[in-house]
């Protein structure tokens, strides 16, 4: 493996392509005959076309990616390394195209044609890879998109919750439960009756009119309850002040 620092252009020779792509047991030079026992059928083996003949097609596979040399994907990497697998295609004639001329043109009735093939070290480059980063517009459209789908389901469990329901009028008393209506001076009215009962129970309390509540004043209003000891009365720890 041949490795090139970022920043350089790559450079390496044919010959080093072809000694690297193993395109033969022992391939040294295009004189060296071919093997195309498996697509031709010479009257013998030593008949086989040489590779300068025949022509040598190499398939050059590149592979890109920015994960780190352990396997682990890096978003926020621009660092992308490019991979290249030689690879060989055997059996086949690497051909340009022919080309067609005559060195005598048809004069009445005869003339000469020829058909020049032009064979040679022919490449195909294959790129493929996957370069990882993160989208910031993708993460931002996922996030709408699952703040949307909870409001969904939030909306067709209500559906079902406030109108589905007819056991015994659960759903509409959830219902008037959720959606009270409410004025002003009734939230007020409420407050103040809210604040006068909670002064009228404190100075019930208040025995001793000292303006805060004693232990023994605490446990004294659980005095009427049936089936509460004395003990059970001394260890409520109730504190209180006004």
């Amino acid at each position: 493996m041949k490795i090139f620092p970022a920043g350089t252009s790559p450079k390496i020779k044919i010959q080093d392509l072809l000694l690297k792509s193993n395109l033969a047991p022992g391939w040294t030079s295009l004189n060296q005959l071919t093997d195309f026992s498996e697509r031709s059928n010479p009257p013998s083996p030593n008949q086989f076309p040489a590779y300068r003949t025949t022509g040598v097609m190499l398939q050059m596979n590149i592979k890109y990616s920015n994960k780190d040399t352990d396997g682990q994907v890096q978003p926020f990497s621009k660092d992308v390394y490019a991979e290249v697998e030689v690879v060989p295609i055997k059996g086949v004639w690497a051909v340009w195209g022919a080309i067609t001329f005559f060195p005598e043109y048809p004069n009445g009735g005869s003339y000469h044609k020829v058909h020049r093939y032009r064979q040679g070290v022919l490449m195909e480059f294959s790129a493929r890879g996957l370069v990882y980063r993160f989208d910031w517009f993708f993460f931002l459209n996922l996030v709408i998109a699952t703040l949307v789908l909870l409001r969904v389901c939030g909306a067709v469990v209500d559906f079902i919750i406030f109108y589905c329901i007819p056991y015994r009028g659960f759903s509409h008393l959830l219902y008037t439960k959720r959606n009270e209506r409410v004025d002003q001076k009734t939230v007020f009215a409420s407050l103040g009756l809210s604040a006068a009962i909670s002064v009228q129970q404190f100075n019930a309390f208040d025995v001793g009119k000292n303006g805060y509540l004693t232990f023994s004043e605490l446990v004294r209003m659980f005095g009427g309850v049936e089936d509460v000891t004395y003990e059970d009365r001394k260890s409520t720890r109730l504190n209180s002040s006004h």
